[in-house]
Parts: structure tokens; C-alpha cells; sequence
């Protein structure tokens, strides 16, 4: 048995995610800096004194002490954006999760075919296709248990044998709780309007 941890498992989806964490997390000390750089400039545009401030850290406190709400509204601007792309890329993460979820909700139901369609940039890309391929499978196994149980039905019936017909019915009982979705219905479900529970992970 291999127990070493196998750190590189999907490498496309580990480096995608990365980068976009590295470019979030290099983005606000880079804005910190070029905000505070365009408030000293424009602290010495209005304040000529400043610039005979020498160069440490009281010509820092003499430009917080006198933009302080200029460097304050810059900042918040700075929190604002970030937040934002952060909250973007976070939907491209929280997006599929909640289209799986919606998913095995409709299994759990008794609702199987269903497939998982992702938008162009989401995350768990292959995951979404693995997990279509076998709620696809199960589907298709479902479909073919009925074609046999309607099959064994009549040939109960033929034989006229009580206990064959009693575990046939028992058989059809628990077939019966599934329903197999066709990618039509799927797809007329989801242009419904009104469909799902969150209008904000719905396609654009």
C-alpha cells in the first residue's frame, strides 16, 4: 500500500488556483503603495513644506497626519475592488458546488440522467464530467432494470407463479422512485423562470 500524499493530483485546476490566490494576495500591497505614493504626491502639490520633511519616517507621519482621509478613501476604494474579485473568483468555486449539490439532491429524490453543465472558467471541470458520466450510468442502468422488470412481469404473469409476481412487484416498488431525466427536460427546467433557489449562481 502507497501512503505518500500525492500533492499534484490535478495539476491544471491546483496552478489555476494559485496564480488567481498569488494575483489576489500581490494585488493590495501593490494598491497600498501606489495610493500612498499618490497621496504624498499630492500632499506636496498642496503642501510645498512637506518635501523639506526629511525622507523617513516623519515624512510618512507628516503625510498620514495631513491626507490622512485621502489615504483612508484610497484604501477603501483598494478593500472594495478587492473584495469584488475575490467575490468573482469565489463564484467560479461556489458556482459548481452549488450545481452539484442541486444534483445529488435530484438523485437523492429519485431523479437520475441529470448532467452538470459548467460555464467556460469554472472550476471542477473534470470533476463535472466524471460526476455526469455516472449519474448518466446510473440512468441508463435504471432504464434497463425497468425494460427487464416489465420483461419478468409478463412472464410472471405466464407462469402463473404468485411468489415470482410478489418479488417482481417488490422490484417495481423500489424502480418506481426513480425517474430518468432526459437532457431536454433538464435544460427546459432550467429556463424556467424561477428555477433554483439562488438567482445569483444561475447561467448569465
Amino acid at each position: 500500500m502507497n501512503n505518500r500524499t500525492q500533492y499534484v493530483v490535478d495539476r491544471t485546476f491546483q496552478q489555476r488556483v494559485a496564480l488567481n490566490l498569488s494575483v489576489i494576495v500581490l494585488f493590495l500591497p501593490v494598491v497600498f503603495l501606489v495610493n500612498f505614493y499618490l497621496a504624498g504626491m499630492y500632499a506636496l502639490s498642496h503642501n510645498p513644506g512637506t518635501g523639506n520633511t526629511p525622507h523617513d519616517w516623519g515624512l510618512v507621519g507628516d503625510i498620514v497626519e495631513n491626507q490622512w482621509m485621502l489615504i483612508v478613501a484610497f484604501v477603501t476604494v483598494s478593500l472594495g475592488i478587492a473584495f469584488g474579485l475575490i467575490f468573482f473568483y469565489t463564484h467560479r468555486i461556489a458556482g459548481p458546488i452549488y450545481r452539484f449539490r442541486r444534483l445529488f439532491d435530484d438523485v437523492s429524490e429519485g431523479r437520475v440522467g441529470a448532467q452538470v453543465h459548467l460555464r467556460k472558467g469554472d472550476c471542477f471541470e473534470n470533476l463535472a464530467s466524471s460526476v455526469s458520466r455516472a449519474n448518466a450510468t446510473l440512468a441508463q442502468s435504471v432504464s434497463d432494470l425497468k425494460t427487464a422488470t416489465a420483461a419478468l412481469t409478463q412472464k410472471a404473469e405466464s407462469l402463473n407463479d404468485p411468489e415470482l409476481r410478489e418479488q417482481i412487484r417488490v422490484l417495481q416498488r423500489v424502480l418506481d422512485r426513480y425517474q430518468v431525466v432526459s437532457e431536454s427536460a433538464q435544460q427546459s427546467e432550467q429556463a424556467a423562470p424561477g428555477a433554483g433557489s439562488d438567482p445569483a449562481l444561475q447561467e448569465p
